[in-house]
């Protein structure tokens, strides 16, 4: 059979980062994606690897144009929360070897899969949201720079396509910048993809206009923290609501509803070129094309059940510390005063304390 182009969308990418939560009412790929089951290129070690450090991804092959998605999950339960604050604080992810293995193994089985169908690899897409993002970019720099029996084609090129991801660490300056590109977009006010350092080098950061404004998450939390060192009953709610903004603007679902419909929902990722302020066009552009059939969406995308940044349960502590409802959590407090805690949250998110006010008699 011939061999179409790559066509892979913008979409599909967003698709594929919410569809990795494996929430059965969200958005599905469409037919033309084949996800390969992990019993497929798994083994035992494997498994239990990604059960300890709470690893889940999919691998997607398309065998009319020879495309591979790789989709990292993001943060979903317990595992994941230790990764999480290791890269708030710059540190690669703890399920980033996991997540290298897993993509090495399901590429494989991708080759094999598309030789099957007498099909080339074409192209590979790493993707992810939040923590999976970050995970995506760590996959993109190891496999620019994979030698030995797992090395790519040199005409198989990586494109990374991260949304809200943090930063990742040491390796954010170790890959090959000639055997990949590299993207990540948020929303206006997401605070996540501040955290962790640098982003993979050369990655194109995209902020798009939509969700709560920065100063309704980051602005508030770093007002609530500031005045709570003084006035915990007061800054410690303005600190609790910024924190819900911001987890409001870090749904993956929240970018996948927006850009849905505009003219870079149905952009082909490998069209993207490398100018945020043309990504940022496309997007406040309406599509002149008929919807996408690669995307099987529900009726309402916002009812999937979204478990990242603030997991599962009020007894998860999200990256910032804070229960699914934005307030402090207990267990993030362990024994500390609202005070001592506010106070080393300054200091881990990077924040000079406010000075402690001066009282005068009388």
């Amino acid at each position: 059979m011939s061999q179409s182009k790559p066509s892979a969308t913008v979409e599909d990418m967003l698709t594929a980062d919410v569809a990795a939560y494996g929430d059965p009412g969200g958005p599905q790929l469409g037919s033309q994606w084949t996800p390969l089951p992990l019993e497929r290129f798994s083994d035992a070690k494997l498994r239990r690897a990604m059960d300890r450090f709470g690893y889940s991804g999919r691998i997607y092959a398309d065998v009319k144009t020879g495309e591979v998605i790789i989709a990292n999950r993001g943060t979903q339960n317990r595992a994941n929360f230790k990764s999480d604050v290791g890269v708030a604080m710059g540190m690669v992810a703890d399920a980033q070897s996991t997540a290298d293995e897993f993509a090495r193994r399901g590429l494989i089985a991708a080759q094999r899969f598309l030789s099957d169908h007498g099909v080339k690899m074409s192209a590979i897409y790493t993707t992810g949201h939040s923590l999976g993002g970050a995970e995506a970019e760590g996959q993109a720099q190891m496999l620019s720079i994979e030698n030995g029996p797992h090395a790519l084609p040199p005409d198989v090129h990586i494109t990374n396509f991260s949304i809200d991801a943090p930063g990742v660490g040491y390796r954010a300056h170790r890959g090959d910048r000639s055997r990949y590109t590299s993207y990540n977009l948020s929303a206006q006010g997401d605070v996540v993809h501040k955290a962790g350092g640098d982003q993979l080098e050369g990655t194109v950061q995209v902020s798009l206009p939509i969700g709560p404004g920065i100063m309704q998450t980051e602005g508030k939390m770093i007002a609530g923290a500031a005045i709570a060192v003084e006035l915990p009953s007061v800054g410690v709610p303005i600190l609790a609501d910024g924190a819900k903004q911001a987890l409001d603007a870090h749904r993956s679902t929240l970018i996948l509803n927006q850009v849905s419909g505009t003219a870079l929902a149905s952009t082909k990722v490998t069209e993207l070129g490398t100018s945020a302020g043309d990504i940022l066009a496309a997007f406040k552009t309406k599509s002149n094309q008929a919807q996408p059939t690669s995307v099987q969406a529900q009726s309402n995308a916002d009812a999937a059940t979204e478990k990242h940044a603030a997991a599962i349960g009020v007894d998860h502590r999200d990256i910032w510390g804070l229960d699914t409802k934005g307030n402090i959590d207990p267990a993030a407090l362990n024994g500390c005063t609202k005070q001592d805690y506010t106070e080393r949250w300054l200091d881990l998110n990077g924040f000079e304390s406010k000075p402690r006010m001066q009282h005068k008699n009388g």
